[in-house]
């Protein structure tokens, strides 16, 4: 293997992955809340992205599902800053999905598309 080579695979597929992630305070009524939303894996993000689409049927394409994409990355990427588990599950779909706008679903979706590397405004143009 050329030194090249070696080197490039060292700081890519050989190196430790690091994961990004941002701390939020959220503020509630009772005062404030520390969460952090992690970066996904390549293979998570895929998973996100690819359950986040409505097959419209009269031409069979795939459209992207504004409510989905940020529901699945924020029930996704959203964990404890203490404990690393997960802060929501599947069960908590329609309880975000009632949220007003402008709340805490919009700053945790807003965070979560950047560890997506995802344009939200691409998402809502479809």
């Amino acid at each position: 293997m050329s030194k090249i080579k070696d080197r490039f695979r060292a700081n890519t597929v050989g190196a430790e992955k690091k994961f990004r992630s941002q701390d939020l305070t959220l503020q509630f009524a009772d005062g404030p809340c520390a969460v952090r939303l992690r970066s996904p894996t390549v293979e998570e993000r895929s998973q996100i992205i690819s359950s986040s689409g409505v097959v419209d049927p009269k031409t069979g394409d795939v459209k992207p599902d504004l409510a989905k994409l940020q529901t699945n990355s924020v029930i996704a990427l959203t964990v404890d800053p203490e404990t690393g588990e997960k802060m929501f599950d599947e069960a908590d779909r329609e309880s975000m999905l009632k949220s007003p706008a402008g709340g805490w679903f919009d700053e945790l979706s807003r965070v979560s598309a950047q560890m997506l590397n995802v344009d939200l405004d691409d998402a809502k143009n479809g």
